[in-house]
């Protein structure tokens, strides 16, 4: 009798257990990142409220100030807020052209802003909701896309930037 006769254990087997083994890490590690993600989300929304506290505590002594102090120093502030907003809104400048990529590959005809915010963080964009929604809008607005309920817009595949694309090979 030979080995391969004494045990029962195939050659499907052997694949099995060893894309379980693979899949085993790659779960580790998914989860891993997510704990890490998580991690980072809380201490995103630490250092948030801490801002706030800060911008609190810096209001009253602002209008403690003399009159020609105050529109300055309150200036500076909104200069600080206005400089995060846009670095963590506007992702990379390829942005447009990307978007329209990922709407002409998007398998379904319909989509959610979360949908875009997605695919932006697979790419390492941090694109927030609101710049997810007011993209989609304005490309409603430019015709790509058609509102269909709130928040679900309906790809209008005959726009010719996505006939363009197909015509390019895009996809």
């Amino acid at each position: 009798m030979t080995v391969e006769s004494k045990t029962s254990v195939s050659a499907g087997d052997v694949a099995g257990v060893r894309l379980g083994q693979v899949l085993d890490l790659l779960l580790k590690e998914y989860q891993d990142a997510t704990e890490a993600l998580a991690a980072a989300e809380a201490a995103r929304a630490q250092a948030a409220a801490h801002r706030i506290g800060l911008r609190r505590a810096a209001d009253p002594v602002i209008e403690a100030l003399p009159d020609g102090e105050r529109r300055p120093m309150t200036l500076r502030f909104h200069e600080v807020d206005v400089a995060y907003r846009q670095d963590r809104a506007r992702p990379s400048s390829g942005a447009r052209a990307e978007i329209l990529r990922f709407l002409h590959d998007w398998p379904e005809d319909t989509l959610r802003p979360a949908d875009l915010r997605h695919h932006l963080a697979r790419r390492g964009e941090d694109a927030g909701r609101k710049y997810c929604s007011n993209r989609l809008a304005a490309l409603a607005d430019s015709g790509h896309l058609t509102r269909e309920t709130h928040g679900t817009y309906r790809i209008n595949r005959t726009h010719h930037d996505f006939v363009a694309l197909d015509l390019a090979g895009v996809g």
